[in-house]
């Protein structure tokens, strides 16, 4: 192993700007424009805002390359220390350190799993030597390389990229599942659009060709109504009813563990920083004992439970929770949905939409820090279809949401292995030397 400062053995560490957001001329472009917050992904493969030419020529902006590394050097929470690889060219903000490896030394993807591994070092580093807890250039550069021959490098980053590869490929199957599953929802319980359809048929010979347009079959569209009748929401299929969540699903709230009961090992507890993203992060989880566990086990949770934040900035926010052969509890202000028969899908679908969440924001009560009850969640407004139509659309996405299941197991697999040798391949423990790649 060699060692070096990280300044000498790359080509360039640079930061970005921010064009006047007060300028539209500056924006929505066709250049990427990335921001500290999206380092949270581990590639870069697209952004959420873009900017034009005259935006780059009248700001600080600089280009980031595809294979180079970004470090978000500021930003809030946990997002000072991510960081991602460029798998395009994006130009950055001022929160986001971006750096060129000279390939003739490191390879971009050993760098940037060694970086990646060194989260914690980083956020240390910013906050002992910068007075805002800036992760600037300058201490980036002075950070301590160790680093093996090139070769050896390569085939590091090989092993490692290919488990996140596959890790990705699940990812984007489920997205094409969760898609799939949403837009099935929004036709049929937002757009209404069988009812639609059904109510402006004028003939019965006309119903085959129209269950054909809407992908479903004449049998399923003799389920939907063809009128529609007046509601305190609006109007809604004719036999449906406007209602709360209270009548398809119950929260049940988490149990209050005592602080002194926490320890390293042991059943995990899912508290409100583990719900992340639409999914449940259980990597980072507080313990009980197994006593402990045992007398509160109806709280318990299974493969495929769906919680929800009922405190802090993160409130409204939900999450599906996977497990394996591992036992999760639930902790308070953490509900679980409970739906009853047949609506398990039409809740998780509902409840992970921009009105679902907007209303519990708006619900969500406290100056300090926004709350909301498990019974304030059941007040919800919605519209309940009817039995027979819930049970086709159960039988229908059920294997949707069984595939994304599977596929996140799957993922958690993949992501402890590639976590549990990263520290070994990056130290010489295990030796890559007869590996041909």
């Amino acid at each position: 192993m060699k060692s070096d400062k990280l300044s000498n053995l790359v080509d360039k560490i640079f930061s970005g700007g921010t064009p006047s957001t007060s300028n539209e001329k500056y924006w929505n472009g066709q250049y990427s424009w990335l921001s500290s917050g999206e380092t949270g992904n581990k590639f870069i493969n697209s952004t959420e805002k873009s900017i034009t030419k005259l935006g780059i020529d009248n700001s600080s902006t600089k280009l980031a390359l595809k294979n180079d590394i970004v470090i978000a050097s500021a930003g809030q929470g946990k997002t000072r220390g991510q960081t991602s690889f460029c798998n395009i060219d994006t130009y950055i903000n001022q929160s986001v350190v971006a750096i060129r490896t000279n390939e003739k030394i490191l390879d971009s993807k050993w760098l940037f799993y060694n970086l990646s591994s060194r989260y914690e070092e980083m956020r240390s580093l910013s906050d002992s030597h910068s007075i805002r807890g800036s992760l600037t250039t300058k201490l980036l550069g002075i950070m301590e390389i160790e680093y093996p021959e090139l070769e050896t490098q390569k085939k590091i980053a090989h092993i490692l990229s290919t488990l996140d590869e596959k890790i990705e490929l699940n990812r984007k199957m489920n997205q094409t599942l969760e898609e799939m599953a949403q837009t099935i929802f929004k036709s049929w319980f937002v757009d209404f659009d069988p009812v639609h359809a059904k109510a402006n048929c004028e003939s019965e010979a006309e119903l085959e060709n129209i269950a054909k347009e809407l992908g479903i079959s004449k049998e399923i569209l003799d389920l939907f109504p063809s009128e529609f009748i007046e509601s305190e929401m609006g109007m809604i299929p004719k036999g449906w009813e406007a209602t709360e969540l209270s009548q398809i699903c119950k929260i049940q709230s988490g149990y209050a563990f005592k602080s002194a009961w926490w320890q390293d090992t042991g059943v995990k507890v899912i508290k409100i920083k583990n719900i992340d993203g639409n999914r449940v992060n259980t990597l980072d989880c507080e313990c009980v004992s197994e006593e402990i566990a045992t007398k509160n086990s109806n709280f318990k949770l299974s493969s495929g439970d769906f919680l929800i934040a009922m405190t802090g900035a993160t409130v409204g926010k939900v999450g599906v929770i996977y497990t394996s052969d591992e036992e999760y509890l639930l902790n308070q202000r953490v509900g679980r949905f409970q739906p009853i028969k047949y609506y398990d899908e039409y809740v998780k679908i509902f409840a992970s939409s921009s009105k679902f969440f907007e209303s519990i924001q708006g619900q969500a009560q406290g100056s300090a820090q926004p709350n909301i009850s498990a019974r304030e969640i059941e007040t919800v407004k919605i519209i309940k279809p009817n039995n027979e139509i819930m049970k086709v659309f159960s039988s229908l996405l059920n294997p949707f949401f069984s595939k994304i299941l599977e596929h996140q197991g799957e993922i958690q697999t993949l992501e402890k292995t590639r976590d549990t040798l990263l520290p070994k391949l990056l130290s010489g423990e295990i030796d890559v030397s007869e590996l041909k790649i």
